[in-house]
């Protein structure tokens, strides 16, 4: 790997890691109402074509740092469908 292919990838893996501390708010404020499903949609569609090209022509350093990002935009919008719909819910029967 050249420096801008080191560079790349690096930055890749950072744009991946982004969603770490959004996920790990999520799951400490135990509420995902700010986010939207829309906004996780549109993302996963443009990473999912990203990946896809990436695959297409060989380029690990284009395909495999999205999978991460694919991982942590599944696990938040696992939280935000738990703690909008069933989280409060459960909650106020206990009450």
């Amino acid at each position: 790997m050249d420096f801008y292919q080191s560079l790349m990838f690096l930055g890749s893996i950072f744009l991946s890691i982004q969603l770490f501390p959004q996920n790990y708010k999520i799951y400490k404020s135990k509420s995902a109402r700010d986010i939207s499903y829309i906004t996780i949609f549109i993302t996963l569609f443009g990473i999912t074509t990203i990946i896809i090209y990436g695959l297409h022509f060989g380029l690990i350093e284009i395909w495999a740092p999205p999978f991460i990002q694919i991982f942590c935009l599944l696990h938040t919008l696992t939280m935000k469908i738990y703690y909008d719909n069933y989280y409060n819910h459960r909650e106020l029967m206990i009450l």
